[in-house]
């Protein structure tokens, strides 16, 4: 009942931040995961109370997941919030960065980061600022021509509820479009940033926002709380960031055949 009780409660604060996220699509699969687990509860012999408390809890998931809403747009105070079960503060051997949940498979958990950030290092720990999560990773690819790597991790007991990020459908940027960056600034741990796309260059995106070291690995978020790039470095003299863009992290992910998820509803 306990195993049950907390695979529910896992599941469930999951689709509450997807609701959120306006991602109905996830929020309707994690809400199907949670239905699953309150019917194994009501299988149990429990008593009367809790089994009227369970079925309480049952009609309003199907409520939720009945409900269509449209993808709108969310204030930066939802997607700080919401994000915090996403992004997080990687560590190595000689120094600190940031990395994003994009997806599990079985017990295998995934994360992407930059190339430079583990280039030349062997020791990784994915962590958020409280370190009411903290786990140990491994690089599982690196890609040589793009700034971006992804590290995976082997969870097999989650006690955290990890939400993976969502990718913008579309690769198109809009120069002056807001956007929000969620990094591990200087090290001081995961912080909130805003700024707007200043425009592209190349295969790049650039913003004018202020980054600085241990926001490498940052992905680059727009108003619907999906990913649009990810950062990977600044200029210094221009004071304007740049990140890959979305277009050749869709691709390179795709190609790895890892998990990820399509915000699927949002045009600019």
């Amino acid at each position: 009942m306990q195993e049950i009780n907390k695979e529910f409660k896992t599941n469930y604060a999951i689709m509450i931040k997807y609701k959120k996220l306006n991602n109905f699509r996830e929020m309707i699969r994690y809400g199907l995961y949670s239905l699953e687990a309150i019917k194994k509860i009501l299988n149990l012999s429990i008593s009367n109370d809790d089994r009227k408390k369970w079925n309480e809890i049952n009609n309003i998931i199907n409520t939720m997941i009945r409900t269509k809403q449209p993808i709108t747009k969310i204030n930066s105070i939802d997607i700080n919030s919401c994000l915090s079960n996403s992004i997080f503060a990687v560590d190595t051997n000689t120094s600190t960065a940031t990395c994003f949940f994009i997806g599990k498979a079985g017990n295998e958990y995934y994360f992407v980061t930059n190339r430079h950030v583990v280039d030349g290092e062997s020791k990784f720990v994915i962590r958020n600022n409280d370190r009411s999560f903290v786990v140990k990773a491994k690089v599982h690819d690196i890609n040589n021509k793009l700034d971006i790597a992804v590290l995976s991790a082997k969870i097999e007991y989650p006690t955290f509820p990890l939400v993976p990020m969502m990718l913008a459908e579309s690769d198109k940027v809009i120069p002056g479009m807001p956007i929000y960056l969620i990094g591990n600034k200087s090290g001081l741990g995961i912080s909130f940033l805003a700024g707007h796309v200043a425009g592209e260059y190349n295969d790049s995106i650039l913003l004018d926002i202020n980054s600085g070291h241990g926001d490498s690995g940052s992905p680059i978020i727009d108003e619907y709380g999906s990913v649009i790039g990810i950062l990977w470095g600044r200029y210094m003299d221009l004071e304007v960031s740049t990140g890959e863009n979305l277009k050749n992290l869709k691709q390179y992910l795709v190609n790895l055949k890892l998990p990820i998820t399509i915000q699927n509803k949002v045009k600019y």
